[in-house]
């Protein structure tokens, strides 16, 4: 077998968003799976978690860092330089990985964990035609397919050049939603308001429960089949580490999102 190859770049390197990246070495396409941060910003935490998956598997791992001073609201996909600055981000870090490294970067794996949860279901529902596979665990809070409220709450935004959501193909993407047993405190990091209370619930549990029965509505309103599903992390509260050592949340996702090897790679992963 080749030898693999790990590409790795710093936060904030020319003014590009930072990341660690991962890729076999083996010949032919090979999924992707991009794992974005919580508020803690701890990327390389999660790149290395889900490496020896990646190792083992042979699929691209991408951990792209939204560093603080340049994408404080990277959650709602909004950044210090416009509205949706975390979102332009993302596509220019996958569109450099396709061109530099030949990574095919056009439809990818998307996980994020707590904040990071909260940029990737936003970012797959303005740009679900980048998203194969979605996986979203711990959320603070969710945007409603609602056309009557103003994003990040709903879909309507009033700022200019926002991108248009596509609910129809959102809700064709395969989602997994996974949320703590015990993730049922409001500490100062849950964002809560009488608003957001009222529509998704009082703590993380609760509202990723309220998110899954919404998007199951939202697929029977289309007429299209409900591709989400809800997993409990057992025993665990808002703790990445703890969904990791606890929960088995790394093979969780990866057996959720990692396709059937063919035979040739099945033989070589082995």
């Amino acid at each position: 077998m080749e030898p693999r190859r790990l590409v790795t770049e710093q936060s904030g390197r020319d003014g590009k968003l930072g990341y660690r990246a991962f890729a076999p070495r083996t010949p032919g396409d090979r999924p992707m799976l991009v794992v974005v941060h919580g508020d803690s910003r701890r990327s390389g935490q999660q790149f290395r978690s889900f490496l020896p998956a990646a190792m083992k598997h042979q699929f691209a791992l991408v951990a792209p860092h939204f560093d603080e001073a340049r994408f404080t609201g990277y959650q709602r996909l909004a950044g210090a330089s416009s509205p949706f600055s975390a979102l332009d981000a993302w596509h220019e870090l996958l569109d450099g990985l396709a061109a530099g490294e030949g990574l095919d970067t056009s439809r990818v794996d998307l996980f994020g964990f707590a904040g990071g949860a909260q940029f990737a279901h936003r970012a797959a529902l303005v740009s679900p035609h980048r998203v194969h596979r979605l996986v979203v665990a711990s959320a603070g809070w969710y945007t409603w397919l609602d056309p009557a409220q103003s994003f990040p709450y709903g879909l309507a935004s009033t700022a200019p050049g926002a991108p248009e959501p596509d609910v129809r193909e959102f809700l064709a993407l395969p989602v997994l939603v996974l949320a703590g047993e015990h993730d049922v405190h409001r500490d100062n990091k849950l964002r809560t308001s009488q608003r957001i209370d009222r529509r998704q619930g009082t703590n993380r549990l609760v509202r990723a429960l309220a998110w899954t029965d919404h998007l199951e509505e939202s697929a029977r309103n289309h007429d299209l089949p409900a591709l989400v599903r809800f997993d409990l992390l057992e025993e665990c509260r808002q703790s990445f580490r703890d969904t990791v050592a606890s929960a088995g949340l790394i093979e969780r996702v990866v057996d959720f999102l990692r396709p059937t090897p063919s035979p040739e790679l099945a033989e070589a992963s082995t």
